[in-house]
């Protein structure tokens, strides 16, 4: 597991077991600057809780995960794999087309006696 998933870990269990602490001389735990990357904190007057509004983009208790932006656009591997599947169907039904051809015109060109 990485620091990001232990930091807001330890942050959620924070927020729930100690909402009404002392928050040691701060006045309010906002004035830490626990959230991360422009994202705007929130206290509740007189509570030791806060909440972080995260910024486009960010995401998590602290707003310290990154979203990833997720394309629908194809990857090479699968684009390939497209093209090799068409081109492999393409010359099955070709092959098939020459194969009943074949047995069309032999039967077309036998005359019964």
């Amino acid at each position: 597991m990485n620091n990001t998933f232990w930091t807001s870990l330890i942050a959620l269990v924070w927020l729930t077991l100690l909402p009404n602490a002392v928050t040691n001389g701060v006045s309010s735990p906002c004035d830490t600057t626990p959230c991360s990357n422009g994202a705007t904190c929130y206290a509740p007057s007189g509570k030791a809780t806060f909440f972080c509004t995260c910024s486009p983009n960010y995401t998590g208790i602290l707003c310290d995960q990154k979203i990833t932006d997720s394309t629908d656009s194809l990857s090479d591997g699968e684009i390939a794999g497209i093209v090799v599947g068409c081109t492999v169907l393409l010359v099955l039904v070709v092959v098939i087309a020459i194969v009943i051809w074949k047995c069309c015109c032999k039967k077309s060109k036998t005359i019964p006696m």
